[in-house]
């Protein structure tokens, strides 16, 4: 449920102000300009007093907001003064006499009901008071004094005015905070929704980002059961068991770790939480690709781009996650060269990631980025293990959507496989 609408202190001395400026103006031309005879210097008083009221409204109170009572004591405030301006210059005969109605109309779209009613009740009594007790109206000798149908025409005019017009609005603006209202629990129902995507997302990788290590302690199980023990390659395997068993701890935690975690892979020491600094692409593309650099494969990272026009993102977990797996796929497909490609166009900043592997597979190539489409390719290095789950790139669409980018997947003239993630520039 949201909080209720409450008045601002600093637009009630704004609005104030503007009225004051008004009558000032009114009272000035009527009394000088046009010169008629009515009591002048009465009403630079009751302006005087308003201004007075004000400069110490606006100085006395250091809350933003006001609360309903102390609203509804400078809007009856007001609805005196202007009533009083009006007793001087010819009650409701006056054509600002209409005025009166604008306190009542804050009040029903800002205030509480029973300050509502109350200031309603105050309008009343307020026009059925001047529409026998006032002034002449300063008009000249011959206008000054109306028809007394006219008077009585305007007082009903002006309490059906108040009415309808404080009713309509009370009704409008109950209308518009109900609407706010479900719009606010629309979107905290759309925020835990978000988190349970995000939630399902990070299983998702977490369950990719395991298959290579669990794949790696697979084999190296068998091969340990076919070795006897106490040899140098025997020790080697089971350091390498207990190396890949501490990554698998690693993905476990940092899943653990929600919305704060660092990317599957990257030691705690080299990630670098995205609140603190950004990194050129070039920078956070080296750090995606660590986890998953393997011996044999030559890979580089080059780019077209100034130095200074490189652009810098922040370090966020599901970027590197995104430009990881795209870059473990590389990997695992290469046969002996994997290559990085920065460029740009007038709109879009590119990254192209090329292998010489066997490229992808006429089959699959348009399916891409469906869950639990693989590759197709059937001759996994040792590195990759054996998950053809095909998360990897439906992971990595999902993650770089944050920037936010599309991929394209494609094969090279030459042979190999070739990503290009496309994002736009910044205006």
């Amino acid at each position: 449920m949201i909080a209720s609408k409450r008045l601002q202190q600093r637009t009630l001395v704004f609005i104030r102000w503007l009225a004051i400026a008004g009558q000032l103006g009114a009272v000035i031309f009527v009394a000088f300009v046009l010169g008629y005879d009515f009591p002048w210097v009465w009403c630079f008083g009751a302006v005087f007093v308003l201004a007075i009221i004000n400069i110490v409204a606006g100085a006395s109170n250091p809350r933003p907001f006001l609360g309903d009572y102390a609203a509804g004591a400078y809007l009856s405030f007001d609805m005196i003064q202007l009533s009083f301006l009006l007793y001087l210059t010819g009650g409701i005969n006056n054509p600002f006499a209409m005025l009166i109605l604008a306190p009542i109309t804050v009040s029903a779209t800002m205030l509480s009901r029973t300050v509502t009613i109350f200031l309603i009740g105050l309008g009343f009594a307020l026009i059925i008071f001047l529409s026998f007790f006032h002034y002449p109206l300063p008009l000249g000798q011959e206008m000054a004094k109306l028809p007394i149908i006219y008077s009585w025409g305007q007082l009903i005019a002006l309490c059906l005015s108040l009415v309808f017009i404080a009713s309509y609005l009370a009704i409008v603006s109950a209308d518009s905070q109900k609407l706010s209202g479900a719009v606010f629990e629309m979107q905290k129902l759309l925020d835990q929704q978000g988190r349970i995507s995000a939630l399902g997302a990070q299983a998702a990788a977490a369950a990719h980002a395991l298959g290579t290590p669990l794949a790696t302690i697979s084999i190296v199980a068998k091969e340990l059961q076919q070795e006897p023990p106490n040899t140098k390659q025997w020790k080697q395997d089971i350091e390498l068991l207990q190396t890949e068993t501490k990554r698998c701890q690693n993905i476990l935690a940092s899943l653990g770790q929600g919305s704060k975690m660092q990317p599957f892979g990257v030691s705690e020491d080299t990630f670098l939480d995205g609140s603190f600094s950004q990194l050129p692409l070039t920078s956070l593309i080296e750090l995606a690709a660590e986890p998953y650099i393997r011996q044999g494969i030559d890979w580089s990272i080059k780019t077209k781009l100034p130095t200074d026009a490189i652009p810098k993102l922040f370090p966020k977990a599901e970027i590197l996650h995104g430009f990881g797996n795209l870059l473990q796929n590389a990997f695992q497909f290469a046969h002996s060269t994997v290559q990085v490609l920065i460029d740009h166009d007038q709109y879009n900043y590119l990254v192209i990631i090329q292998d010489d592997g066997p490229g992808f597979t006429t089959e699959i190539l348009d399916r891409l980025g469906e869950p639990y489409i693989s590759t197709g390719a059937q001759n996994r290095s040792p590195a990759g293990g054996t998950n053809h789950m095909g998360l990897g790139i439906f992971i990595a669409q999902t993650t770089l959507a944050t920037l936010p980018a599309r991929i394209i997947f494609e094969n090279q003239r030459h042979g190999g496989g070739q990503v290009t993630v496309i994002w736009a520039k910044k205006s």
